[in-house]
């Protein structure tokens, strides 16, 4: 059956064209910035919401555009094989050399396939991603509404060769792979770190985006004003001790402490005493203390900005989520504590020589698993155990005494020995 050429070359050239059209949907869907579809569809652009539609389920788009494309590109295939390559073997056995006729239908798909192949690949591949990604927007929104019916009708074969596929990748003993965004963190960074080689962003630029990641990862230990300058006032300050604190050191909010600064109790609002200005005689700090919002030196500040933003308030005080001050010279402090870090966080001797943990030390002490409510002493530390799970001391209670007991202590045994 002999074809019209000019029909056929013209089929090929839609076929082309059909491949042209859905490679750069795909690249100018990508590139097209969010926000700016977003702003337009929420104006009302029927065609952006399209293209909002498509980027919010990425996968769907990118498999029926992989579809169609593979499909043009056989079809094209197919054409110019059934009507050329024939006639073109033809017409080379009729030449009559030797080496011609041997190889006429080699020589015919070189000659057919070679050419259809450059053309699809600059025409239906290179030239439009290239025009897409500098006209991203624009093609986005002419090409979203083809894409998306492309999308729905080819929906169904979509899932059976998900389905196909993943039962492949089980009988080679692979796993579905996980879906993901666009990019993973490391790839963003190296893309800023060939954009700012390229000119795209400058040094300030590139600094503000790597602090966006390291913000996500930082804790709140990490920016903490450290408790001795922390501006803090006793629960019997007076409303002028309140007020030269506010204007010595400008906070309109200080947290306030019973006996030591490791027993926080609440916090002072400085616009409160506005009510006792003409009575200060009357004010009381118990009387405008407001509730502390107490969080671990663990949390992630990302996580700490909403919960300010939900509960409204401005201040957190962190704690020590394994020494916990619970009044006077009384700690409770988890059995997995490195005994440095108690040493160092109390300011007190506890022997670290032979014992790496709290629990440890006092099972070294004990000499056996001690039961709850048990007590020993070391050094000046009298310690109760206040919780067990199973073979672990998982709290302790430490109780040392007061500098004043120390003086009276070392003044007697001095007595003592003379």
């Amino acid at each position: 059956m002999s074809y019209d050429p000019l029909l056929i070359l013209a089929l090929i050239a839609l076929l082309i064209f059909l491949n042209a059209f859905f490679s750069g949907a795909e690249i100018a869907l990508v590139s097209c910035r969010k926000s700016r579809v977003k702003s337009l569809a929420d104006a009302g652009d029927r065609r952006a919401k399209t293209v909002h539609r498509l980027q919010a389920e990425p996968e769907r788009y990118f498999a029926a555009i992989q579809i169609g494309m593979t499909l043009i590109g056989t079809l094209a295939g197919a054409v110019a094989g059934e009507s050329f390559i024939v006639g073109v073997s033809e017409r080379l056995r009729e030449t009559g050399v030797p080496f011609l006729v041997r190889g006429a239908e080699f020589f015919a798909y070189v000659v057919v396939v070679v050419p259809l192949a450059l053309v699809m690949l600059i025409m239906g591949e290179l030239v439009p991603k290239s025009l897409a990604v500098r006209f991203a927007e624009r093609i986005a929104l002419a090409s979203a509404g083809p894409v998306d019916f492309l999308a729905r009708v080819s929906a169904p074969v979509i899932r059976l060769l998900t389905i196909a596929g993943n039962f492949l990748i089980g009988l080679l003993g692979g796993k579905k792979l996980p879906e993901t965004g666009f990019y993973t963190e490391d790839e963003i960074k190296q893309i800023i770190r060939e954009g700012k080689e390229k000119g795209v962003f400058d040094k300030t630029e590139e600094a503000l985006i790597h602090s966006v990641f390291r913000f996500s990862e930082t804790q709140v230990k990490e920016i903490m004003v450290p408790r001795t300058d922390i501006a803090a006032l006793p629960v019997e300050a007076t409303f002028s001790d309140v007020m030269d604190l506010a204007v010595r050191d400008g906070y309109s909010r200080m947290p306030v402490y019973r006996e030591t600064i490791d027993n926080i109790i609440g916090v002072l609002y400085v616009k409160d005493l506005l009510a006792f200005w003409d009575r200060r005689d009357e004010f009381r700090t118990e009387k405008v203390l407001r509730k502390a919002h107490f969080v671990p030196e663990t949390k992630e500040v990302s996580v700490l900005l909403e919960e300010f933003q939900r509960q409204k308030t401005h201040m957190a005080i962190i704690i020590d989520e394994y020494v916990l001050s619970v009044g006077g010279r009384t700690y409770v402090v988890d059995g997995r504590t490195d005994i440095g870090k108690v040493n160092r966080e109390i300011g007190v001797s506890l022997p670290e020589e032979d014992f790496e943990t709290v629990g440890g030390l006092v099972l070294g002490l004990f000499g056996r698993l001690p039961a709850e409510g048990e007590e020993t002493s070391v050094g000046d530390a009298k310690i109760v155990v206040a919780k067990r799970a199973g073979n672990r001391i998982t709290k302790v209670r430490m109780m040392f005494q007061p500098l004043s007991v120390f003086v009276i202590n070392a003044v007697y045994n001095l007595l003592k020995i003379s």
